[in-house]
């Protein structure tokens, strides 16, 4: 709707990248509309679960989910990769990847994302060394903003101040590199176009901000008295403490650098959330 106020012209081909089938149907359908393609952005991925399965959970950690998993973040990026790729020779254009910060820390998510996400990365990355694709990665950090669902973070202690009750959380001195969304869109599409092929751009602000500190920013933003109930919720086993972007590749490469501080952020997704 936004794009389409700025009068341009949006095509939707919703599809499921887990599917085989409904992965080529849905490249070829965007593809033939739009008459052509220019980036492929392989941003489609699920954790599986609502909460992140501590890694010493073997029963949880099962043969469905793995599958699934594999199939989406794995297997989906390649399905849509394969299907764009003789559009994308034709027009000269680029696959943008999303990584995860989990692929790398191999921490602070479920065993079986961080490990598809991992297997998604490399595979792009020896497509691009053996076949000369041109593919280049993005690494969002935590992004926030409108389009989160309602158990998220952020939306979660948005609606429990509306409804005046106390949000329950860990002792919250977690800290993390909070992006809005919007900078980050901006940030694939400059990885699109100006991206060295090969490379990685990881998209945050390279500070961290407390969990425990952001919510209190937040209902500061909210003007409600309402606090959040401080260590009610136990830490995850094996808890990532701190994670930062190195914004110097996005910085030199893309000239990209987010716009929208915090507090104006958490402003926008307060809008966006509440009527």
């Amino acid at each position: 709707q936004r794009l389409r106020s700025e009068g341009l012209e949006v095509i939707a081909a919703p599809g499921d990248a887990g599917d085989p089938e409904d992965a080529k149907r849905m490249v070829k359908t965007a593809c033939e509309a739009l008459g052509g393609l220019d980036y492929l952005l392989n941003n489609a991925g699920t954790p599986g679960t609502r909460e992140p399965i501590p890694a010493h959970d073997f029963e949880s950690q099962t043969e469905e989910l793995w599958t699934k998993l594999l199939s989406v973040n794995l297997l989906g990026a390649f399905r849509c990769t394969v299907a764009a790729e003789s559009y994308l020779r034709d027009g000269g254009g680029a696959v943008v990847n999303t990584a995860s910060v989990a692929a790398y820390r191999g921490s602070g998510s479920s065993s079986p994302y961080a490990a598809s996400k991992a297997a998604a990365f490399s595979i792009v990355r020896m497509y691009h060394r053996v076949q000369g694709w041109p593919i280049v990665t993005v690494r969002p950090f935590q992004v926030y903003g409108p389009g989160q669902p309602a158990h998220a973070f952020m939306p979660a202690a948005i609606l429990a101040a509306r409804a005046s009750q106390r949000f329950r959380m860990t002792g919250g001195e977690q800290e993390r590199d909070f992006v809005y969304v919007d900078d980050v869109v901006r940030g694939y599409l400059l990885a699109a176009a100006n991206g060295r092929d090969g490379h990685s751009y990881d998209l945050g602000w390279g500070r961290t901000h407390s969990l425990r500190e952001v919510v209190s920013r937040l209902y500061a933003v909210m003007q409600v008295e309402t606090r959040p109930l401080l260590g009610v919720l136990p830490y995850r086993p094996g808890e990532v403490w701190k994670l930062s972007a190195n914004t110097a590749a996005a910085t030199r490469d893309l000239g990209w650098s987010p716009r929208v501080a915090l507090d104006d952020g958490l402003a926008l997704a307060v809008k966006s959330l509440l009527p």
